[in-house]
């Protein structure tokens, strides 16, 4: 049980990671089936174990104690895990959303509705977005809209995220607008913009392009530009590369401008080592070519302060990129791309071409949710959504 549990939440995490490819993350969810298949298989001898699971929310395993409850054959194990959700925290509320979220039984949905209905709270929000995940999305949208203006930061987000499963064109430009106008951090303006694509929002491009005097804001801005932007957009990211900072090679890399090479490769050889190793990183993402050296160098803080004794012994590694192999490696890469196409894993992705296996799994969620807005007949990718048999990830 620990294991089917400790691969669903790292499943989860990886959905998105520029550093895992799309392989990867599938060999996950096979492992994770061979998981859930063994538990199937003890059916109700696993029971008490599960419920010792379920009712321990420091130690627990949230996930894999719900989803064997809910495979069990007694109705009333719906409302056991919707109540366990009452005690719970952090990974262990996420674990028991999760299961709920993957259950297809009616009486889940009757119990997570009635939760839903509670007073504003983070349990009841997450019992909406938990709703809206079973296919319930229109009986709790109004009251998602309504409470949308009601809640705290905290709240805000995990509704916006509910919002995501509302059909397209349900929320008027102006919602939005007035969100993104009054947004209070940049982990706000980044999930209502993504709800925002979800959602097919044209305007999504020049609202990205319009300044903010705001820094985080403007940052949100810039990292949308490298999801959904196209060649116009590479100067403007360029011209931030201070306001970016540790970001900034990545986010070149997630753009996948043919253009951004050059700059990539001119950073290999910075002296800093902060910069050269994320630049090599960052042509291993467009071009799938590991530019490593064998010099293994410590990666010094941030902020640039010296670490102590103590410190160093924690220091994080990484090898200097070799800065002439890249050169040679930009060589074999095809020349005939056109404006928008982009470089991942050294093939050239457009929206008519599938996903690489060997891309990493930020780009593949970018070409996804390009996709789904250029397309009307594209499959319509959800918040967790990858490229492995169009799978929901709770």
């Amino acid at each position: 049980m620990d294991a089917a549990d400790w691969t669903w939440h790292q499943r989860r995490n990886l959905a998105r990671s520029p550093t895992v490819t799309l392989g990867c993350l599938g060999q996950f969810q096979s492992r994770l089936h061979q998981h859930l298949a063994a538990l199937g298989r003890y059916g109700a001898d696993a029971v008490p174990l599960a419920m010792e699971g379920l009712m321990d929310p420091i130690a627990g395993y949230g996930f894999a104690a719900g989803w064997t409850l809910l495979h069990q054959s007694q109705a009333t194990m719906a409302k056991t895990v919707v109540e366990a959700t009452r005690s719970s925290e952090g990974r262990h509320r996420l674990g028991l959303f999760g299961a709920l979220a993957s259950s297809n039984r009616p009486e889940v949905s009757t119990q997570i509705a009635a939760l839903a209905r509670e007073p504003v709270s983070v349990l009841s929000a997450l019992a909406m977005e938990t709703l809206c995940r079973l296919g319930k999305a229109e009986a709790i949208r109004p009251l998602v809209m309504q409470r949308l203006l009601e809640g705290d930061a905290e709240i805000t987000a995990i509704l916006w995220k509910a919002a995501e499963w509302f059909p397209s064109g349900t929320i008027p430009q102006s919602a939005f607008t007035y969100a993104l106008t009054h947004a209070p951090a940049e982990t706000d303006e980044n999930r209502i913009l993504e709800t925002a694509a979800l959602h097919r929002q044209s305007w999504i491009l020049d609202w990205c392009r319009n300044p903010s005097l705001i820094p985080a804001h403007q940052r949100a801005r810039l990292r949308w530009l490298a999801v959904l932007g196209g060649d116009v957009d590479a100067d403007l990211l360029r011209r931030h590369r201070t306001l970016l900072g540790e970001e900034y090679h990545a986010l070149l890399a997630l753009h996948g401008y043919r253009g951004h090479l050059e700059e990539i490769i001119e950073d290999l050889g910075n002296d800093d080592p902060r910069i050269s190793v994320r630049a090599g990183l960052a042509f291993q993402r467009m071009t799938g070519v590991n530019v490593e050296s064998d010099v293994r160098v410590e990666i010094p803080p941030e902020d640039g302060t010296e670490p102590d004794a103590v410190d160093r012994e924690f220091q994080p590694l990484g090898f200097l990129p070799d800065q002439s192999r890249a050169k040679d490696a930009q060589q074999s890469l095809p020349t005939d791309v056109r404006p928008n196409d982009r470089f991942v894993a050294g093939q050239v992705v457009t929206l008519d071409t599938p996903f690489p296996g060997t891309g990493d799994c930020e780009a593949a969620w970018s070409y996804r949710l390009r996709r789904w807005m250029a397309r009307e007949n594209a499959d319509r990718p959800g918040s967790d959504i990858v490229l492995i048999s169009a799978m929901r990830i709770p």
